[in-house]
């Protein structure tokens, strides 16, 4: 198609064709592109059930080399866009280790295994789409063959055209993935070129591919958080982030980070900072960027509760000029329905105060987040949930099961009067305010609400109101938590 357009424009301009015509031209041979991509990318669904085939004989042919392996390649390299042919003796230990290979479920989804029958030196050579082959100098055991396959089986930069596997480079992916969404005529050799030193330099960390947003990936794009037609998403652990559940419950994920419109100039800085840490951390959330700011601007002349999202989660709680407090609720979750009202009531309480002439709890933040929808960093075992972080340079947070409007402002106000005092742990809430008139009250696992994360200093729960059917709802048995 390229060369056609070219072909056309050349001849195009040599007999003055109308530029309007140039133009209707180049927009049909766009629309093309786009459809000849769906139906290539259609196809390619029906092929990736197409994985057990396990090992294939590469068969002799007149039409390429003679040994059959150029013709082999073409016919195998779609969609993994990888293929490995080893040589050895047939009936060998090392043909019966490629027959093992072949048939691994982890690595049927990335590479197509061919074994070419001859005497002599054995060998494997990797062939990816649009790379030089790669031949294995090794030692021929199942696992360190097994680990060359799977960092050789990806392309440095994999191309969308003409197939692309989300098995390979989601769910069966045993590294990140780095997706660079451009629009189709965005994606060409040039971008290749300046993606393909850094996709080496990482390459045992993260793949590189060319993604984007066209109708028949729609649902990739929603799954792992593609959100626009021109953006860079690196997913460490893309296996993890396909399988995440929202709701009661909540476990921190692989980290996710997002760059809207990286420009050829700017791939080597998005990629000096990650290395340096500075990539900004990307979330789920439940509604777009520009839907939640409007929100935010809302809640805040209104003087409502601030309702965080994935956009705003991290700089929210870690702002150092903030003590934030943050209800996690979810879902169709009856005790965050019965709690409601009286967290509210703590919201107006801390504003009213805020207002007076002689304000306090100016730097107290309350807050909530529905993590039915929105991703978060926080280890939450069940729901309605709150956790405290106090301003400061290194924000620690506790959780606090207080659940007494009048308590839980008791608590602020302390923290506050604690924070003028000077703290004793910059960020950290003073231990002092722990469990203050108060018993520990062991409802639907709260014991363990923290296992498996780092111990969080807690404020102790008070006795629940009679009419309260537990303080937890959540994704598990109580005795599993």
């Amino acid at each position: 198609l390229d060369v056609v357009f070219f072909v056309f424009s050349s001849l195009s301009a040599a007999l003055s064709i109308p530029s309007i015509m140039l133009s209707a031209c180049s927009f049909s041979w766009q629309l093309l592109l786009v459809f000849a991509l769906q139906w290539w990318y259609s196809s390619s669904q029906e092929e990736q059930a197409d994985f057990d085939k396990g090992l294939l004989v590469v068969e002799p042919s007149d039409n390429d080399d003679g040994d059959g392996v150029t013709q082999f390649v073409r016919r195998n390299m779609q969609p993994r866009h990888a293929v490995a042919i080893g040589v050895t003796t047939k009936g060998s230990k090392r043909h019966n280790l490629l027959y093992e290979l072949a048939e691994d479920k982890d690595l049927k989804h990335l590479v197509q295994l061919g074994v070419s029958f001859g005497k002599g030196k054995s060998s494997l050579t990797m062939y990816t789409d649009r790379g030089e082959p790669e031949v294995y100098d090794g030692k021929w055991t199942r696992s360190a063959i097994l680990a060359w396959l799977q960092l050789e089986s990806y392309p440095l930069v994999n191309r969308l055209q003409p197939t692309f596997s989300p098995t390979k480079y989601f769910e069966k992916n045993p590294y990140g993935v780095l997706l660079v969404t451009k629009p189709l005529n965005d994606q060409t050799d040039e971008l290749v070129k300046a993606l393909e030193p850094h996709a080496k330099r990482l390459k045992s960390q993260i793949k590189v591919t060319l993604f984007s947003s066209i109708p028949n990936l729609k649902k990739l794009c929603d799954k792992y958080g593609v959100l626009t037609t021109d953006e860079f998403l690196l997913i460490e652990n893309p296996r993890e982030a396909g399988s995440m559940k929202l709701g009661h419950s909540h476990f921190p994920m692989s980290p996710k980070f997002r760059v809207e419109k990286v420009a050829l100039d700017g791939i080597d800085k998005f990629f000096e900072d990650y290395a340096a840490g500075n990539l900004p951390r990307h979330l789920k959330s439940s509604i777009t960027l520009q839907e939640h700011q409007a929100r935010v601007s809302k809640a805040a002349a209104a003087g409502e509760l601030r309702e965080l999202t994935g956009w705003d989660f991290i700089n929210t709680v870690q702002d150092p000029e903030k003590s934030v407090l943050v209800e996690f609720v979810s879902a169709n979750c009856d005790n965050c329905e019965e709690f409601d009202a009286a967290y509210r009531e703590v919201a107006k309480r801390v504003r009213q105060r805020q207002l007076k002439k002689r304000p306090s709890l100016s730097s107290v933040l309350v807050t909530r987040i529905d993590q039915t929808s929105n991703e978060h960093t926080e280890l939450i075992k069940g729901t309605p949930w709150m956790r405290f972080w106090r301003r400061g340079q290194r924000k620690r947070p506790v959780d606090v099961e207080l659940r007494e409007v009048d308590k839980i402002v008791e608590f602020l106000e302390e923290q506050e009067d604690s924070d003028e005092a000077g703290p004793d742990d910059a960020g950290s809430p003073k231990a002092a305010s722990q469990g203050k008139g108060s018993k520990r009250v062991a409802s639907a696992g709260n014991d363990d609400v923290a296992a498996g994360a780092e111990a969080k200093p807690t404020i102790q729960l008070g006795a629940p109101p009679t009419q309260a059917k537990g303080y937890l709802s959540t994704d598990q048995d109580p005795s599993e938590l």
